[in-house]
């Protein structure tokens, strides 16, 4: 699959919460949304993030707000 392709896959797994995206595929046990990309399992945020800019560049933290906690939201 293209990054385009994998980035609307993910937008269709989400659903709107406010002014964020809330992932509604696999959440792992610290609240983070999970994706499978060839062969690795990433958090999605992070995976989305690589998929429309590039690398995450060295000391930038890929985060989100959320006030209800993690709840594999996507910003």
């Amino acid at each position: 699959r293209t990054p385009e392709e994998v980035i609307a896959l993910i937008l269709s797994r989400s659903v709107q919460d406010g002014q964020c995206l809330r992932f509604q595929g696999y959440i792992d046990r610290d609240g983070y949304g999970q994706f499978r990309y060839k062969g690795k399992l990433w958090r999605v945020s992070r995976l989305l993030y690589i998929l429309a800019k590039g690398d995450i560049p060295l000391g930038f933290v890929v985060d989100h707000v959320d006030a209800k906690g993690a709840g594999g939201v996507i910003v």
